[in-house]
């Protein structure tokens, strides 16, 4: 067990059940994220979670982990230096039936990709530009989410009709009321959420 999981256990203890915004400007590192799994608390009151960039940007943040201890979820924010794999998947996104699940019980409505230091990890190969499969994947796997906030310098114009297709498919899930937030935005400065 690693010995960042009795913090975290301590700290999701300690959390006030009216507690429903916990932002996380920077982070030293992401490597306690990926020990999320041994936890033995989660933090159910959390609705709406921020997490900035690590001090060394060479560093993936595991979603399915972030996702997996955070269920009531409905707006998340996180770099887009993630990896969408379980420890030993080196399938990527053909993922593993535990992550489905838990992307597929998730209530995550609003998510949104903050700019990464460096062009790397799942949603950036080597290129600058976000890889249109990560957004593909995230529309396809959280069935309550309605809107994909993405920086504007991280997306390919060559890929603009697969983009109005996912944000089709975010409008169609979206309450009357909520239609016209709903599908995927771009932004650079001044995200209005």
């Amino acid at each position: 067990m690693c010995k960042h999981t009795g913090w975290w256990d301590e700290l999701f203890e300690s959390f006030p059940t009216t507690l429903e915004t916990l932002i996380i400007p920077n982070c030293y590192s992401y490597d306690p994220f990926w020990n999320f799994r041994d936890l033995r608390e989660f933090a159910t009151s959390i609705k709406r979670l921020e997490i900035g960039t690590p001090l060394v940007d060479l560093e993936l943040l595991p979603l399915h982990q972030v996702i997996s201890r955070f269920p009531s979820l409905t707006m998340l924010t996180l770099p887009v230096t993630i990896s969408w794999r379980e420890e030993g998947d080196i399938g990527g996104l053909s993922g593993s039936p535990s992550l489905d699940d838990i992307a597929k019980g998730s209530l995550l409505e609003v998510l949104t990709f903050s700019r990464p230091l460096l062009p790397l990890g799942f949603g950036f190969g080597d290129a600058h530009t976000m890889d249109i499969e990560l957004l593909r994947a995230v529309v396809t796997r959280f069935p309550l989410l309605q809107r994909v906030n993405v920086p504007n310098e991280a997306v390919d114009l060559a890929d603009e009709a697969e983009m109005t297709k996912l944000s089709e498919v975010l409008e169609e899930r979206a309450p009357s009321d909520k239609i016209h937030s709903a599908g995927i935005f771009t932004y650079s400065e001044g995200l209005s959420r």
